[in-house]
């Protein structure tokens, strides 16, 4: 599947889009719009710049511009519903330079003008700003508008203990449409043999380079090196199983695609900070 810089058109004739969705889309992509993630429903798997977490029904996330990110449900058996997703999209531009200048929209241009990454809403601000976006699916566009706006007052007004930064200081990936892309064929080729093993030498010829070229090519704009990136999402596909099944901890190390256990149990160890029957006990509690 192909990936570019996503166009939001609406942002170019009003203010911000705000939609409801009734599926998450796992595509790699990126735009310059800010986006805010209220996942109401769904969970699944987020890959957020060098982030990979899970979510589950009630995280939101907060996007500055061009951060690239997709995201994977977890198979559901029952019907999609139409309200798993809420979307608040917009830019300082379609909010408006003038706009923004004014005295009274200070702390709020101030708070926009300082995100340059993406962010996870903690404790009682994920509460809050869940509340205003979904009374805004029963607003006039007008009065969106001015939940919107409440909405961006709360966040201006948050500690980093509510709004945490997720992705690392230091990551700053190259935005050319090629390059996102590539990185969406590799994410697309490890989630679909995350349960096997994965060669450098196999992923570097799945995109026609050599295993060198790959490597940097990859830690460019993913900020992780390619082993590492792999692992976190095997991980991740580990810590589901641990939580929703009752397979012992060797056989979700072979479906994880780890080839031994003390590997399995050592990367486990390093991403999750405790061993898998300890992440099992404390999730069941």
């Amino acid at each position: 599947m192909q990936v570019q810089r996503e166009i939001i058109t609406a942002c170019q004739r009003q203010s911000f889009v705000y939609k409801v969705e009734d599926d998450v889309w796992p595509v790699y992509h990126f735009h310059p719009e800010i986006d805010i993630l209220y996942f109401k429903k769904d969970r699944g798997r987020v890959i957020l710049g060098d982030y990979i977490g899970d979510f589950e029904p009630g995280d939101i996330f907060f996007l500055s511009p061009s951060i690239p990110h997709a995201l994977h449900a977890s198979e559901r058996k029952i019907i999609k519903e139409d309200d798993s997703l809420y979307v608040i999209q917009f830019s300082l531009d379609s909010l408006g330079q003038d706009f923004l200048a004014k005295y009274e929209m200070e702390g709020i241009n101030n708070f926009l003008s300082s995100c340059n990454k993406a962010y996870k809403l903690q404790g009682t601000l994920r509460e809050r700003i869940a509340s205003k976006m979904e009374e805004m699916n029963k607003c006039s566009t007008t009065s969106q508008f001015s939940h919107l706006l409440q909405l961006l007052e709360m966040l201006s007004e948050s500690s980093e203990k509510e709004f945490h930064p997720i992705t690392s200081p230091s990551y700053n990936p190259s935005m050319k449409v090629d390059s996102v892309n590539k990185v969406n064929s590799v994410i697309n080729f490890i989630i679909k043999n995350k349960h096997r093993h994965i060669s450098l030498d196999e992923i570097s010829d799945h995109l026609c380079m050599t295993s060198k070229s790959f490597c940097r090519f990859f830690k460019k704009n993913t900020g992780k090196n390619f082993v590492n990136y792999v692992n976190e999402i095997k991980i991740g596909e580990a810590c589901k199983l641990l939580i929703s099944s009752d397979l012992t901890v060797s056989e979700i190390c072979s479906k994880s695609g780890f080839n031994n256990i003390s590997n399995f149990n050592r990367r486990f160890l390093e991403l999750k900070g405790m061993p898998p029957k300890e992440f099992r006990i404390q999730a069941k509690l």
